[in-house]
């Protein structure tokens, strides 16, 4: 009757959270082990060979032994099964089409469920002998990671204890007193486990080097036309690469270290409000030009005498900021000079780049004294005092102290001066027969220097000629301090100045005069523009 029945066979297969794998192949879902060289010939233990212990099929009839571990693995450890989840039901079953009970009663074979892990066992020899040792040697395919691999075999250690206890039972289901190698088929002694290959991934970062500055003059100085500036720039290569980021920088000036006024300070110049900016000569500073980006603009030297520092004081709270600010968009008055300065009692932005420079002033006064003038002296006294101490006019040939509301031409200004020279004690022109008026003052290097050592004296001079300070105006008290206390050359010309208080032509408001230097007040925007386009139209017809 045992002849009879189909030779059973010896597979194993485990199964968690997926089916096995019927090619062989390692994938996401499951591992295949396979055991490889198996006895030659097996027909002395009474069982059919097992050939090359080719990966569990749907057939039992291939053989083979397959143990298909899952990505997901049980927990590791000494947890106990019932710990685990897991549920012994054993069950008899065969490589026939008989039910599993049938089976059973045979002892034909045991069907074990492991918490989803099915085990069969097909024993093809006759019960009371033992079972061959299984082979040895095993190998694994290739696996997706090496820590999947190494949790795959701390399992498989783990349930070949386990199934220790439950081959005894499933022998009794066989009639065999006991299965002694079922242990040692799933120890799976020698594994081979390939690590994955390690690649080695090489970034390459590029470090774009902006190209040195292209241009640089030292000792040169770039006034005006500033769009910002940045402190604590250290070199004049760092000043160049700050302009070569701003995109409407076209040139830049860098204050040295020996700076007095602004050291390490990067002047950042745009193309507003002029043209063309003026080169001056200023040992404290190096200029320059992106020109290794492709930007620059025209630099030139004022002519020999004739370089302008022109600077006007604002009344935050008058027309006067909207006087300015018009003037810096049309590129004229203090504007049009190599160098401008704003000053006011707070910081204002009446341009683009502009802001005033700030004084120590109220800048309120009354009207009165003998001329009922606005007795602004101490006003502009404390203005002064920062025009000198801010040092500008060191640079430059002339100092112009223009109001805004006098329509100003510096163009104008400088073929006047032509006329002129600097002297020792220094040279200021003189505006009107009847002396100087403050819309318009024109001083030289050297009677500014001149103007700022003898203040002092000329104040111990006027204190005691009036008796205590004298009610005059800026412009009478500086006029007469230069010509009578301190011998400053004191020139007159005509073409300085029209203006209400100085015994003006008839029609004067018309500016149809187009050589005069200034002309006010036009305290207006509108009335400021229609004069100055006058006077220019007229300036253009006499020249045609």
């Amino acid at each position: 009757q045992q002849q009879a029945q189909p030779q059973p066979q010896l597979q194993l297969q485990l199964q968690q959270g997926g089916e096995a794998s019927n090619n062989g192949d390692s994938s996401m879902d499951g591992t295949t082990v396979e055991a490889s060289q198996p006895p030659a010939d097996l027909s002395h233990a009474g069982l059919r060979p097992l050939g090359s212990f080719a990966p569990a099929a749907t057939d039992p009839a291939q053989g083979g032994v397959a143990q298909s571990v899952p990505a997901s693995l049980p927990p590791l450890g000494g947890a106990s099964a019932a710990a685990a989840g897991e549920a012994w039901n054993i069950t008899g079953g065969s490589s026939s089409s008989s039910s599993a009970s049938q089976d059973a009663s045979r002892g034909d074979g045991a069907h074990v469920e492991l918490g989803g892990v099915d085990q069969e066992f097909l024993p093809s020899k006759p019960a009371g002998q033992p079972l061959p040792a299984q082979p040895e040697t095993t190998r694994a395919p290739q696996m997706r990671g090496a820590v999947m691999a190494a949790a795959a075999a701390d399992s498989m250690k783990k349930m070949s204890s386990s199934l220790a206890s439950a081959a005894a039972t499933a022998s009794k289901a066989f009639g065999h007193a006991q299965l002694p190698h079922v242990s040692s088929a799933l120890n799976v002694p020698n594994i081979h486990i390939p690590m994955l290959k390690q690649e080695t991934v090489t970034l390459t970062t590029t470090t774009t080097t902006p190209p040195r500055c292209g241009f640089r003059e030292d000792e040169i100085n770039y006034p005006g036309n500033d769009l910002r500036f940045v402190d604590s720039v250290f070199t004049s290569e760092d000043c160049c690469q700050l302009c070569a980021q701003e995109t409407m920088c076209m040139a830049w000036s860098w204050a040295k270290e020996s700076s007095k006024a602004s050291p390490n300070r990067c002047l950042l110049k745009g193309s507003e409000p002029k043209y063309t900016l003026s080169r001056i000569k200023d040992a404290d500073f190096v200029s320059g030009m992106p020109v290794q980006i492709g930007r620059q603009m025209d630099v030139e030297s004022p002519r020999q005498g004739l370089s302008l520092f022109c600077f006007s004081l604002i009344v935050p709270w008058t027309y006067e900021p909207s006087l300015i600010q018009m003037q810096f968009e049309e590129k004229t008055s203090i504007f049009d000079c190599d160098e401008y300065v704003t000053y006011s009692n707070k910081v204002l932005e009446v341009a683009p780049g502009v802001r005033t420079v700030i004084v120590d002033s109220s800048l309120q006064c009354v009207k009165g004294g003998e001329f009922k003038t606005a007795l602004n002296t101490d006003i502009f006294l404390t203005v002064w005092d920062k025009v000198i101490s801010d040092g500008h006019f060191l640079l430059h040939d002339w100092t112009v102290k223009v109001d805004p509301d006098a329509v100003f031409f510096p163009g104008r200004l400088r073929t006047v001066l032509e006329a002129y020279s600097e002297s020792v004690n220094g040279t200021y022109l003189n505006n009107c027969p009847m002396g100087m008026h403050g819309p318009l003052e024109v001083f030289s290097r050297n009677a500014v220097s001149r103007w700022a050592s003898g203040m002092p004296a000329c104040s111990s001079y006027f204190n005691q000629l009036c008796s205590g300070p004298c009610r005059w105006g800026e412009d009478m008290y500086i006029d007469q301090c230069l010509m009578k206390v301190l011998s400053v050359n004191r020139e007159y010309d005509a073409k300085l100045l029209v203006e209400d208080h100085c015994s003006p032509p008839a029609g004067w408001k018309n500016c149809l005069d187009g050589s005069v230097v200034s002309i006010h007040p036009f305290k207006t925007v509108d009335g400021y523009r229609a004069c100055m386009q006058s006077s220019e139209s007229a300036a253009a017809g006499s020249e045609a």
